[in-house]
């Protein structure tokens, strides 16, 4: 728990744990569909790459 005015520092691993879990469950179809309207066209074919893969891949490379 967080007191005001106290500083709470991030665990990296606590983090990366539940960035794990949560891109893990995502269904990237869905959210592919669920983004690509706010996107121009040049932009929505980025969203070709979006995976799994992708963004585990991202969050080896958090420091």
């Amino acid at each position: 728990m967080c007191v005001p005015g106290t500083y709470l520092e991030p665990i990296r691993d606590w983090l990366v744990n539940k960035f794990d879990t949560q891109i893990r469950t995502i269904d990237w179809n869905k959210a592919r569909f669920d983004v690509q309207p706010f996107l121009t066209n040049v932009n929505q074919k980025m969203l070709d790459a979006w995976s799994q893969d992708l963004f585990l891949a991202m969050l080896e490379k958090l420091p």
